[in-house]
């Protein structure tokens, strides 16, 4: 156990925490945490045509709340432009207005499609949602960055002194910008709609992304690096959270349409077969409540409530699990093979397909029904999320508490020799 423990800390943990820290990786992360309010707030106008005896009240507002969620999940490509800009530019200490602006503009230039109605144009929206999120990552990416290069090696025209600071960071901002929009500019002219390429070249991957061995290998790295003591979302949320976002958001856009919803792999799937935090652990709060051991049953306690909300942070670090030999099996092989039948379930017609976001401190199987609106979500989260993991984590937790009680006694016995 201590060459498994050495190992761990000296090779995986740092290349965790070396991705993680990764600053790309980072805006990555803030930036997606970011829009996921937006998607939610337009899962509430996704929801309520849809929930159980409030269809026939909300039919006739049924094209309003379209509208609505056209708006947040099928503009998620833009709010998600100027969020990775922000950021990064912030990430460089560079005041962010300008080069958020840029690539904002140079994202809807990149797929710009133009609709004429009766001499109305119109912009088209097909870019501009879950289908353009990767257009986004690298559009912003690219502005932000050779927007930095300029500034640095002195690529703009530099304003006379006595010029107000307004006017200085417009002349400023001249030159990169025009550097950043000619070659966009230059792609649409040659008919080459970048967002587009990318979706095309990204659908193989999607499709990956939506794949039962994908969704079970990410959930194996979510329950290795919390077990680490490492936060999942800086290992794996910048490398597969797009992939689920913009499916949650690519389900709901086909169900306003009146379309079948598409992928399995969603954002609420992925959440909603847990039970307790990542590793399922509110069965193990359960035995600890009734432990032999005083240490198991104060940290019990203590973690009730805030694991039945999935937050489990006082059982990682109060059992311990984290980088704790006994619950290595427990943890990190068998609490993602049961969150995976998750996927296993929806893919087989047994739960909806997730195509709301609703993502909050509420039990699994709650949040999984909000993201569904399929009752049968709830006994099926009851056995994936809880009774199944009990299962599992029984006879390690007994080993566990043989150790604590022993090392109570030991504690007590010299106490009262000091005594």
């Amino acid at each position: 156990m201590e060459v498994k423990k050495g190992f761990i800390e000296r090779w995986l943990v740092p290349v965790f925490e070396r991705v993680g820290s990764n600053r790309h990786m980072v805006v990555l992360r803030e930036s997606f945490l970011l829009v996921i309010p937006i998607i939610l707030i337009g899962s509430v106008f996704n929801i309520l045509p849809n929930v159980p005896g409030l269809s026939k009240l909300f039919a006739p507002y049924a094209a309003f709340l379209t509208s609505i969620t056209q708006i947040t999940y099928g503009a998620m490509a833009v709010y998600l432009t100027i969020l990775l800009s922000h950021n990064l530019a912030k990430s460089y200490d560079l005041d962010p207005i300008n080069p958020s602006i840029v690539s904002l503009i140079a994202f809807l230039v990149s797929g710009l499609t133009l609709k004429d109605v009766d001499g109305v144009f119109y912009l088209s929206m097909e870019w501009l949602g879950p289908w353009g999120i990767f257009g986004a990552i690298l559009i912003s990416f690219y502005a932000t960055e050779l927007y930095r290069i300029c500034l640095k090696r002195g690529l703009y025209w530099k304003p006379p002194q006595g010029v107000p600071k307004g006017v200085g960071k417009f002349v400023e901002a001249i030159v990169p910008e025009a550097l950043i929009l000619t070659p966009v500019v230059s792609c649409l002219a040659l008919g080459v709609k970048i967002p587009t390429v990318l979706g095309i070249a990204f659908r193989p991957l999607l499709k990956m992304a939506d794949s039962y061995p994908a969704f079970l290998l990410a959930l194996f790295v979510e329950h290795l690096t919390w077990y680490l003591g490492i936060h999942c979302f800086a290992a794996i949320g910048p490398a597969y959270f797009p992939f689920l976002i913009s499916n949650t958001a690519a389900n709901a856009t086909a169900i306003a349409k009146g379309l079948a919803a598409p992928f399995v792999a969603t954002f609420e799937t992925y959440f909603g077969g847990g039970g307790g935090g990542t590793g399922d652990h509110f069965p193990l709060v359960l035995f600890g409540l009734r432990s032999k051991s005083k240490t198991l049953r104060t940290v019990s306690k203590a973690a009730l409530v805030p694991t039945l909300l999935e937050i489990n942070e006082p059982v990682l670090f109060g059992f311990p699990i984290i980088l704790n030999p006994v619950f290595f099996v427990p943890q990190c092989i068998i609490a993602p093979l049961c969150r995976s039948l998750a996927y296993v379930l929806t893919s087989a017609g047994l739960v909806a397909k997730s195509s709301v976001s609703f993502f909050a401190f509420v039990p699994s199987p709650i949040i999984w029904y909000f993201g569904t609106l399929d009752w049968r979500v709830i006994p099926w989260g009851l056995l994936i999320g809880y009774i199944l993991p009990g299962i599992g984590y029984y006879p390690f937790f007994k080993v566990w508490e043989r150790h604590m009680v022993q090392e109570e006694a030991k504690n007590m016995e010299q106490e009262a020799d000091m005594r």
